[in-house]
């Protein structure tokens, strides 16, 4: 049976992600409990305030497993939606630094048709005046 899930790519991929996740943290619970956040990236791992978020993950998550399990799928969540977000947002400025520069290009183009138009003006102008 084939189940419809949403009418991009975009919610198709985010569905299965969502999927996967969800199988590999209730197949591996204890994995997940202990090193939650260990799933994302760490920017600077000698920063401190990483750190000292990293030494409190063990007692988040003996203190509420559940919810450090949902919380984590939530940041997952989250970063995931960043960084499509982030890919759109550069294929825009791609498009757009493209689209300024055959604009750019055509406008310069389109000067130096009107100057040689204006000096080939100038040149019959001077002709006729003599």
């Amino acid at each position: 049976m084939t189940q419809v899930i949403g009418h991009r790519l975009l919610d198709i991929w985010e569905a299965t992600a969502m999927r996967a996740m969800i199988t590999f943290c209730s197949q591996h619970p204890l994995e997940v409990l202990v090193s939650a956040f260990g799933l994302f990236p760490a920017h600077d791992p000698a920063d401190p305030l990483w750190r000292d978020r990293m030494a409190n993950v063990a007692t988040v998550a003996s203190l509420d497993p559940v919810g450090a399990l949902r919380t984590t799928t939530w940041c997952l969540d989250a970063l995931y939606r960043l960084q499509i977000f982030q890919s759109q947002a550069t294929a825009q400025l791609v498009d757009q630094a493209q689209a300024l520069h055959l604009t750019v290009q055509l406008r310069g183009e389109q000067l130096r048709e009107a100057s040689d138009e204006l000096e080939s003006r100038g040149a019959l102008i001077t002709q006729l005046e003599s």
